[in-house]
């Protein structure tokens, strides 16, 4: 990967996740990924390579020790403004567990006692808007992924979102759901 950056070239490789029967499957049918690698990060004891996806027009990230038949592509690595200004601490910021989803910017309402957890995830100079009552809005941009949405659970009522209306609304499917499997038997 290293090399692959060092001579500004993509890298070309499978990707695979686990199955429940702990056995791995490629991802993607199996198809080879050819992406511009554009930083590496060490994150939750694994090191995840940030790459630039073409047909997304987006950042994605995969975990190095799940990619198979890793190798450095003849093809010449995409340049454009997102790469050259791409900022790995406010990437960070954003994703939870290196989970990629769409990126949102979403209003989070906060009481004073989390206010420490956002402080340290997003950064001291995160917005903080007093509502007078013990809690602020804070606006921030967040990767919507079901790790978001498990970080956000564990504050409780402590955070919740207030905007955008269609992700606190999959927030409550989401919360649903768990309970819904519950209850089944």
């Amino acid at each position: 990967i290293q090399r692959a950056m060092d001579s500004k070239r993509k890298i070309e490789f499978k990707y695979f996740k686990y199955d429940e029967h702990k056995e791995p499957v490629l991802q993607y049918d199996g198809k080879v990924y050819v992406e511009t690698p554009v930083q590496l990060v060490y994150m939750d004891d694994c090191y995840y390579v940030v790459i630039w996806d073409d047909r997304h027009g987006d950042f994605a990230n995969f975990r190095v020790d799940r990619m198979v038949n890793l190798r450095v592509s003849s093809q010449p690595a995409t340049h454009n403004d997102e790469i050259a200004n791409f900022d790995v601490g406010k990437y960070q910021q954003r994703t939870f567990g290196m989970f990629n989803g769409e990126s949102v910017m979403v209003t989070l309402r906060v009481t004073s006692r989390a206010m420490s957890a956002i402080i340290d995830r997003f950064g001291k100079d995160v917005v903080a808007i007093p509502n007078g009552d013990g809690t602020c809005n804070v606006p921030v941009t967040v990767m919507d992924s079901p790790t978001f949405y498990g970080w956000l659970a564990m504050f409780g009522k402590d955070v919740s979102i207030v905007s955008p209306a269609s992700l606190r609304e999959s927030y409550v499917e989401f919360l649903q759901s768990i309970v819904d499997s519950y209850r089944e038997k």
